[in-house]
């Protein structure tokens, strides 16, 4: 996927420190040189109803490819604290990191849209408030009609019975959101493979790659 910006394959992959979640310690880029292909998950908040989403869906992944050879980290928005609320409850069964000042997704050159309401929708760059919502979303699994954002935001938020979770911790800015993207990075530090979830239609903002597309991704690019 080609961008300006974007981090893309054949480019060295970042460096990045970060906070673990659902271990102890911290995640660097330097712990799987030399050691094991890594699957780099950027996600948004636990807030997005679409990010929990591909969080659970990685669970199976993350088994297939770590018997291939090949780690999962994934990153969420949410602050340290309220993310280890979360996981206390739900279980990431992967490894999980925390970056709410979105360092990771800048390091990366991930599209970080900013909710502008004196602004018209260029997307992925801004997005007017009174689009925001009534973007119309492309089925997904459980969104099986195409419909508003803001109305799959309040069936999956009520399916799952979600609360916003408060501490006394710095979150991310409210009028800023990345795009959730993915980068297959080799045991060299090179990134193979990259997917960013709705880069050019925000239709496709509930959609994540499959199972079998990220293990294919995985074959093809890192063993």
């Amino acid at each position: 996927m080609n961008r300006p910006g974007l981090i893309q394959p054949g480019d060295p992959a970042p460096d990045f420190d970060l906070v673990l979640v659902s271990l102890e310690g911290r995640a660097r880029r330097a712990d799987y040189l030399g050691r094991a292909p890594l699957l780099l998950v950027l996600l948004r908040s636990f807030e997005c109803p679409f990010c929990r989403r591909n969080l659970a869906a990685l669970k199976g992944t993350a088994g297939a490819l770590l018997a291939l050879g090949v780690e999962t980290l994934a990153v969420t928005t949410t602050t340290v604290k309220a993310a280890r609320l979360y996981t206390r409850y739900r279980p990431p069964g992967l490894p999980l990191a925390s970056d709410p000042a979105l360092a990771i997704h800048r390091a990366y050159g991930v599209p970080i849209y900013r909710i502008a309401p004196d602004r018209p929708t260029r997307w992925p760059e801004t997005v007017n408030p009174a689009d925001l919502g009534t973007i119309e979303l492309n089925p997904s699994d459980e969104i099986t009609r195409r419909m508003p954002r803001k109305e799959a935001v309040e069936l999956l938020n009520q399916i799952d019975g979600f609360e916003t979770l408060e501490t006394d911790e710095q979150g991310p800015y409210d009028d800023l959101s990345p795009l959730i993207s993915y980068f297959l990075i080799d045991r060299q530090g090179t990134v193979r493979w990259n997917h960013v979830v709705a880069l050019d239609d925000p239709a496709d903002y509930a959609q994540h790659p499959s199972n079998e597309e990220l293990l294919a991704a995985a074959r093809a690019g890192v063993l």
